[in-house]
């Protein structure tokens, strides 16, 4: 029989949403947009940077090189129905971020796109306010919850770059339509989309609150064991991701991830998973030195594990997978722009050597807000 876990396990659920996005083992799809905060119309982006001048650029479009991407997807979060949590309010939007190096090469054909590569070296996903049971706007007891990337992710992440792909232009002088295949990229497992990893809350044990918390994966209530990858090194099962969840009365106190049985936030400790992301990028070449457009991606997440505690009682996975959330994308509102950052062309030269992606990517992380 599944374990009646009222107001602790559903504040817990509301934690590990954050982190998983769309219940644990479905793909968030973001689409055809172009306004998004990441410049799809052409504005300045998130940190006001101005548009690339290009100057002196060839009359035949040059996009060989290397490039910063960085990619909004806007979306609306829901709960699930009959579920113990209450996303509150019940019309709460976010935006997941993405943020990548991209080199591509140019075929003796310019319209042809080849070996084009990208290193994925940040996400950030959207915090949710939740309350167990129905909502009530006007409520005290909400919590707002926020996953956030541990540094040794963060270092891990250039190191999982997707295999290279192609691209097209439709044309060859700027303005010219775009595209370029869609770049996989999987932390934390072996294997990817549908088949990632994840835990089965109605095994037998599986819905206990002793299970799943320690550094060794449970292979009675995660799918697949073998297939996880310790990517950060920090020897828990798949990729590890902090969880910080805060009422109104939380203000100033810490949250304290690696001990959540230390005093601290009300919602604090790890989640254990498996994330993909695969975003697919349409729009416009404006020049040589700018790329901007919409992008489709899916940001599929599970969870095989977790050491997450509220105001200091350890909570079940199982618990916490009953009332995942959805966070669904908005098509119109998802974007992506590519910068050239190889000094061509008056561009900022990062000095990045694509061979050191761990350096490159945190040039880009610098320097993400005159950039965008």
């Amino acid at each position: 029989m599944r374990t009646t876990w009222g107001l602790w396990g559903g504040a817990a659920a509301v934690a590990l949403f954050v982190a998983a996005c769309d219940g644990g083992d479905s793909g968030t799809t973001g689409g055809t947009g172009g306004t998004g905060a990441a410049g799809g119309s052409g504005g300045s982006g998130a940190g006001g940077a101005q548009p690339a001048t290009c100057e002196g650029q060839p009359d035949v479009l040059d996009v060989a090189g290397t490039w910063a991407a960085y990619g909004v997807l806007t979306a609306s979060i829901t709960g699930k129905p009959g579920s113990l949590v209450s996303v509150c309010p019940p019309d709460q939007e976010g935006q997941a971020t993405l943020l990548l190096l991209v080199t591509m090469e140019q075929d003796s054909d310019p319209k042809a796109l080849k070996n084009v590569k990208a290193s994925l070296c940040a996400v950030d996903l959207p915090a949710v306010t939740a309350v167990a049971g129905t909502c009530d706007p006007g409520t005290e007891a909400a919590v707002t919850t926020q996953i956030s990337i541990p540094p040794a992710l963060l270092d891990a992440f250039p190191s999982l770059s997707a295999t290279a792909v192609s691209g097209s232009l439709a044309a060859t002088a700027p303005g010219s339509d775009v595209t370029l295949e869609q770049f996989v990229v999987t932390a934390g497992a072996s294997t990817t989309g549908a088949n990632l990893p994840t835990w089965n809350a109605d095994a037998p044990g599986c819905d206990a609150f002793d299970v799943g918390h320690t550094n060794q994966c449970e292979m009675a209530c995660v799918s697949d064991c073998s297939a996880l990858v310790d990517h950060d090194s920090d020897t828990f099962p798949g990729i590890s991701l902090d969880v910080c969840g805060r009422t109104q009365d939380d203000e100033g106190k810490p949250c304290n991830t690696t001990d959540p049985a230390a005093a601290g936030v009300t919602i604090q400790g790890r989640a254990f998973a498996a994330l993909e992301v695969n975003p697919q990028f349409t729009g416009v070449a404006k020049s040589s030195c700018e790329l901007s457009g919409t992008v489709a991606s899916d940001v599929r997440y599970t969870v095989v594990g977790a050491d997450v505690t509220l105001a200091g009682t350890p909570i079940s996975v199982a618990a916490a997978l009953d009332a995942l959330p959805t966070l669904n994308v908005k098509p119109d509102q998802s974007a992506l722009k590519l910068v050239r950052v190889d000094g061509k062309y008056g561009t900022p030269n990062l000095m990045i050597d694509p061979g050191d992606p761990l350096a490159a990517c945190k040039a880009i992380i610098a320097k993400k807000n005159e950039l965008f």
